[in-house]
Parts: structure tokens; C-alpha cells; sequence
């Protein structure tokens, strides 16, 4: 696709789609969806500018527009727009160790996060949850089966939705994680066997959710 292409004449989105293509079997799909998010963002931020992009615009001064623009015209907190300008360095990196980009003034970006308090239910809380009485709604019943699985097994939302009946084995759930690639055994407590016996005559051993829904029955 960029055989006949040199590192002069190829724009900023031309070689992101390349690092795209050479990055797709070593990046997970949410990382792979985080590249083509920021394309999206930078595409909007040349629109709301009326300028466009090359690389030799990545300074400190678009550090702190890009920034403005994430959080003001995106709306997004603090530690999402700092993440999306790491996301923005490590292709910019990237791109500069393979020769289509010389300028180095995006390496002073500075990439803070504020801390924040992470949530985390007690026993109690727990087993509340778990003995309510969720069938008269089969909707939250599948999405509290989904998320109360991975409580008992410590599984991102990446790997609950790619389970397979052959990754059970010998009450074990033999996981290779998407985002480490590491292969784990995970041993399964009663209540996680329960879970996939109410399963036991479909496709895969758990409901098939998408992250959005699963978000917004959990807080229903």
C-alpha cells in the first residue's frame, strides 16, 4: 500500500494508517481503537482550527491547544486528555524512530494524571448483589451473571467477551489475556460454576454484552 511512497512525500494521517497496518498484530483492539479515536480528534481539532496537521506542528504550543480543545470542545476530565496526548506520543515516537518525522519538541510533553480514589465494593455490598432478585428483568439478569464472573475471577471486560466452552477446563478458566498475551489459570469458585451452568446449553459460557451496555445496566 506505500511501496511506492517515501517518508518526504507521505502526510501525518497517511503514515498514522501505517502505523495502523504494522501495529495490528501486536496491539490489542482497544489499543488499536485508541490510535483511530485520536485520529478522529485531530481530524475535528484541523476543522475547529482551519489549519492542517504536519508534523512539524506537534510543539509545545499545540501541546497546550490540543489540550484546550480535548478538554473544552471534547469535554473530556483531565486524566482522559492526557492519555489521549500519550496515546498522541508514542505514535509521534514511532513515527520519528522510521524516519517520517525529525521534529523532537513533542518528547518535552508532559503527561500528568490526577489520582483518583478507586471504588471497590466490600463483602457485604458483594453479596448483595448477589442475592437480589434479578428475575423478573432478564436484561440485568445476564449483565449482573456478566459482571459478578468477573468479581469471583479477576477478568478484564476484553477477556469475559471472548470466553469460549474449550477455555473451561477441570473447573479452571484457562485465559490468555488480550492485553498482556500471558496465559493464566484462573481457578473458578462455586458461585463462578454457577454462573456457567445457567449457560450450559448456549454457544459460549457467559452473555454476550457489549462494554457500553454492560456500563450502563451495572449502574441501573
Amino acid at each position: 500500500k506505500f511501496g511506492k511512497l517515501n517518508s518526504v512525500q507521505i502526510g501525518l494521517f497517511d503514515v498514522l494508517d501505517r502505523f495502523l497496518v504494522v501495529r495490528k498484530n501486536d496491539l490489542t483492539e482497544g489499543s488499536l481503537r485508541k490510535f483511530k479515536t485520536l485520529k478522529k480528534h485531530l481530524i475535528k481539532y484541523e476543522s475547529k482550527r482551519k489549519t492542517k496537521l504536519g508534523f512539524k506542528d506537534f510543539n509545545m504550543f499545540f501541546y497546550d491547544d490540543f489540550r484546550s480543545f480535548l478538554l473544552d470542545d471534547k469535554e473530556m476530565i483531565n486524566n482522559s486528555a492526557y492519555k489521549m496526548l500519550g496515546i498522541l506520543k508514542t505514535f509521534l515516537n514511532w513515527s520519528n524512530e522510521r524516519g517520517y518525522n525529525k521534529y523532537l519538541e513533542f518528547k518535552k510533553y508532559k503527561l500528568k494524571e490526577d489520582s483518583v480514589d478507586i471504588i471497590t465494593w466490600n463483602e457485604q455490598e458483594l453479596q448483595a448483589m448477589q442475592e437480589y432478585d434479578y428475575s423478573k428483568d432478564k436484561r440485568l439478569n445476564r449483565a449482573m451473571d456478566l459482571f459478578l464472573f468477573g468479581c469471583y475471577t479477576g477478568g478484564r471486560f476484553s477477556d469475559l467477551s471472548r470466553i469460549e466452552w474449550t477455555d473451561i477446563k477441570d473447573k479452571f478458566w484457562i485465559l490468555r489475556a488480550q492485553k498482556t498475551r500471558d496465559i493464566i489459570e484462573i481457578p473458578l469458585i462455586d458461585r463462578a460454576l454457577e454462573i456457567l451452568n445457567k449457560y450450559k446449553d448456549s454457544t459460549t459460557p457467559l452473555p454476550q454484552i457489549s462494554n457500553q451496555k454492560l456500563n450502563k445496566y451495572i449502574k441501573e
